[in-house]
This record gives C-alpha cells, structure tokens and sequence, in this order.
C-alpha cells in the first residue's frame, strides 16, 4: 500500500518545531468490547488527542461511550473511525491508521514523535492491522498487560502499560548499531555508509539514521582537517540540533543529546583553528587525529601525524616567539641576527627551505626556551640534532615516503612520545586533555 500521508522527517519538522504543539500527545487505540484496558491506558498515558478504531457492533460502541465519558475529552479532541467486524477489512484498519495519523499531525498538530499506537483492544485481525500501519509510519506501540480474576475479568490493581517500541526501536537501532561501532572505532567513512545504508531501507522511516549520517560527515570532515580551511559551524550545528531533536521524547537516545553538547563545544575549538598560518590552535587537532589512527591500528597515519606535530611546533615557535614570523617554507634570513646564522650555516651550509631537523637547531640557536629541551650537541659529532631524530627514521623508510618499511606500533609509540612532549611544550595541554577536548565524542549504544 503506497502512503498518502507524511512519515516522520522533513515534512514533519515544521509541526514538531513549532512551539504550539508543545506537550500535544496522539494515541491510536483499537477498540473491541473490553473498555477497562483502554481506559486505563488513557488515564496513564495521558494524550491530548485520541483516535479509536472500532468496530460497528453495539458492543463496541458501548464500550466506546464508557472509555470517552471515563477519559472525559473534548469531542474536537477525539474521533472515530469504524469498520464492519469481519477479519476481510484488515485493509481498512489499516487505512484508518494511516488517517488517524494525518488527523494528528496535520489537523490537530501533535509532533509526530509523540503519536503512539495501543493495540490492545479488538480483535486480533484489528491489531495486525493497525501494528502493520504503525510499522509502515514508524510509530511507536503499546499494550496494557493484565491478569484476570476466577470470573474472567480484568485485574485493574494488574494494569500497566508496556512499550513495545516500534519497527524502528526493535530491527533498524540494531542496524544502526553496526554503523555506532564503526563511528566509535574512529572509522567515519565506513559509519556514514552504514546510516547512510539503514536510512535508504523501506523499513526505515525515521530521523536517526539522517542524523547519525551528518555527524559520521562532519568527523569525517574533521578527520580530514577540513575545519582548517573551511567554517564548519553551519555542520557543527545541522548535526547537533538533529541528534537533539531525534532523542527528544525518547529515553534510549537521552545519549546522543550529550554528544550534541560536546559537538557544539568542539565547534569553538575548530573555528578557531580555521587559519592558514602555523597555529598552535592546529597542534591539539593534530595530535587527536594521530591518537585516532594509532587506535585503528594504522600505524603509517599516525606517525605521519606525529612527525607533522612536531613539525607545527617547530613553525608556530619560529612565527610567534617574539613576534620573529620566521616561515621555514620560506625564510627571511634577515630576521635572524648575525651570530645566530653564522652558527646555523656551519652546521648547515646549504640549506634553503628548513625542515624538521633544521628548524629545532635554529630555535636551539636562537636560544628558545621550550625547543631548547629538545634538542641537544652531540659532542662525537660536532653539531646540534633534535633528541627524536633517531625516531624520525621510520617516517622516511615508510612505504608512502621513500622506502619499504612496514612500520609496528612500536615505532609509533617511539616518536609519539616525543610529539606529545613538543604538544604540550606549544599548547600546555597533557594528552588526555587534548583527547577529552579535541576528539568527537563517542555515540552511545543504540540498544543493549
């Protein structure tokens, strides 16, 4: 059956954010010739609005008159919708589901996250029916469980109403799940595809995998440093109001609101990395990503990273200390006092753009106070070297710079500790604090 109403997504967010639908509640509730079940259910789940499906018997309709005159609600805030009481007219119960749901949202206004659909009354056939229409809507579904007595009547001191969740809660959240696993492993492309994967099913219609999708995106982005040259705030905050706005109502997505807090912190921290000169803003987004990869297993990435750590270090000190704005990628020589090159070209007689090595000796020369720590004079050999350089010769024996080595995470570990001695030198920051600050929060679990 094709839908002729709107699901929950887009043509649904203009009523849920509109403040006059605020603590507007619909139900959805078969009726049969029981009314005590409905009336409790009613009295706990409290709806603003109600649509009974029943059927055309004068049982049902009595139990219609004692469930309304109980629940005591406005005429304008219910309706009835019935059809014969023969199992042939599942169909139509399903299509009065389906316009029991456009009354709600679209008539009355009430958010579509917060219609719920009780299927306690009626006849079997009523409730296969009106769960088919919730499963195709996305809705979620209740029942009220009770005992009966030796007479064959309800227990009311038994009553409780169980939520059964929906088709979304039960088989799409363990398919997202997949994709949170992958999200929390730092592999950002490979969750985005599976949102993106679960979002695409004809079961799914829902908002979570979209939101899920932007934020796999946007620590995509950020894993890529894309928030060096571009703004990201717009992303930070599609990302944060949409995970805000899919666990609103729903007690088992109450975590994805602390990552949308945490989203909306890390975005002050990108915008200020949004430059193109050596930043010591830049070192705490590059030392996470290299802690990223180290995680993974991706070794080569990591120690790249940490080189570029210590690289960053070495270009914001010879820019910023004392306002010099020495660029290693194109140095200005007179900014350095005579005695201070003189040095320098002993060592290294030829030099033209400086790199890593060569820019720790300058500021050793210069006589920078936290580069100083980093480097020392080998007296065997007659010059200055930095106090990693031995830990340097696996970036350029790795396959994707000059050579054909296989890098372990030994080596990793070996020149990451000095780029996080060089991190926290530049920014005063330990490691934990640049992962609690500049790493994406983790989703929480979607179920178990």
């Amino acid at each position: 059956m094709a839908s002729k109403l709107p699901r929950a997504g887009k043509e649904g967010e203009q009523e849920r954010s509109s403040p006059d639908n605020r603590g507007k509640r619909g139900l959805i509730v078969t009726v049969g010739a029981q009314a005590e079940q409905i009336k409790f259910s009613i009295a706990q789940l409290k709806p603003t609005h109600v649509v009974f499906i029943a059927t055309a018997s004068e049982n049902c309709r009595k139990s219609l008159d004692d469930i309304q005159a109980a629940a005591n609600l406005r005429l304008s805030s219910c309706k009835t919708l019935e059809t014969e009481d023969d199992s042939a007219e599942i169909g139509r119960v399903v299509s009065h589901c389906l316009d029991a749901y456009d009354w709600l949202t679209n008539t009355c206004g009430v958010p579509p996250e917060e219609v719920l659909l009780d299927c306690t009354g009626g006849r079997k056939w009523m409730s296969a029916g009106a769960i088919a229409a919730a499963t195709h809507l996305g809705i979620s579904m209740c029942y009220v469980h009770v005992r009966y007595d030796e007479r064959g009547e309800p227990d009311p001191s038994t009553m409780r109403v169980v939520k059964l969740g929906g088709l979304y809660e039960n088989i799409c959240l363990p398919e997202l799940q997949a994709g949170v696993e992958q999200f929390n492993r730092g592999n950002f492309t490979a969750a985005r595809e599976l949102f993106s994967r679960a979002r695409a099913s004809d079961l799914v219609i829902h908002v979570l995998g979209q939101a899920l999708q932007k934020t796999a995106d946007l620590a995509d982005k950020l894993d890529r440093f894309l928030h060096f040259k571009k703004d990201l705030s717009a992303e930070f905050d599609k990302a944060a109001e949409d995970l805000e706005r899919v666990a609103r109502g729903k007690p088992y997505l109450a975590g994805l609101t602390q990552v949308a807090g945490k989203l909306r912190e890390l975005k002050q921290r990108a915008s200020r990395a949004n430059t193109q000169k050596p930043s010591y803003e830049h070192a705490p987004w590059v030392v996470a990503a290299a802690g990223t990869r180290l995680r993974r297993g991706q070794y080569d990435g990591a120690i790249l990273l940490y080189y570029r750590t210590l690289e960053l270090a070495a270009q914001v000190w010879l820019w910023e200390w004392n306002d010099l704005q020495f660029d290693t990628s194109d140095p200005d020589w007179s900014k350095i006092p005579q005695d201070v090159q003189d040095r320098f070209r002993g060592q290294y007689p030829h030099v033209g753009k400086l790199g890593l090595v060569e820019a720790y000796v300058l500021l050793a020369l210069l006589g920078h106070p936290q580069a100083t720590e980093l480097v020392r004079f080998d007296e065997k050999r007659g010059r200055w070297a930095p106090i990693f350089e031995s830990a340097l010769i696996i970036r350029n024996q790795m396959a994707g710079v000059h050579g054909f080595q296989p890098v372990s995470e030994k080596q990793a570990q070996g020149l990451k500790h000095y780029a996080l001695q060089a991190a926290e030198k530049l920014t005063g920051m330990t490691e934990q604090e640049i992962d609690e600050q500049y790493t994406v929060p983790k989703l929480p679990q979607l179920v178990g």
